[in-house]
């Protein structure tokens, strides 16, 4: 039987952390989606003021996000959804603004979850619809 050892806790002094995922081109990198309305990138290698180091901010969305997924077809670009209904895409390059936003039909529905089926997008949201968005990357 392995045995699991945690070697170090690092942690942020951010807003409540919602989600995470890891940046496949960069292992030691992560975003994690915030309360706030933010996502952020950390690197795991580095440390500052006890913490990990917070690499960039995303800011777009008005609220709470709910998922942020990597894209597996192209590790620059990551999706994030929120509690506003939106699904906004991402290049890890460009923090200043999203490069697409997707909205889902209807009105004040929250996308709660969201995943990458190759270079398509697929939500689930308070509606009890799954949405499947086609994307050419």
């Amino acid at each position: 039987m392995n045995k699991l050892i945690v070697a170090e806790s690092l942690f942020t002094n951010h807003k409540v952390v919602t989600c995470l995922d890891s940046v496949v081109d960069q292992q030691a990198c992560i975003l994690g989606g915030h309360e706030d309305g933010s996502v952020r990138l950390y690197d795991l290698r580095s440390s500052h003021n006890g913490g990990v180091k917070q690499h960039k901010i995303f800011e777009s969305n008005t609220s709470f996000i709910s998922q942020v997924r990597i894209c597996p077809k192209d590790h620059n670009l990551f999706a994030a959804s929120g509690y506003d209904g939106k699904i906004r895409i991402w290049d890890l390059r460009n923090e200043t603004e999203p490069l697409h936003t997707l909205k889902r039909k209807g009105e004040d529905f929250k996308v709660f979850a969201l995943s990458w089926v190759g270079s398509n997008i697929v939500s689930g949201g308070s509606d009890s619809n799954v949405n499947f968005f086609t994307a050419t990357v």
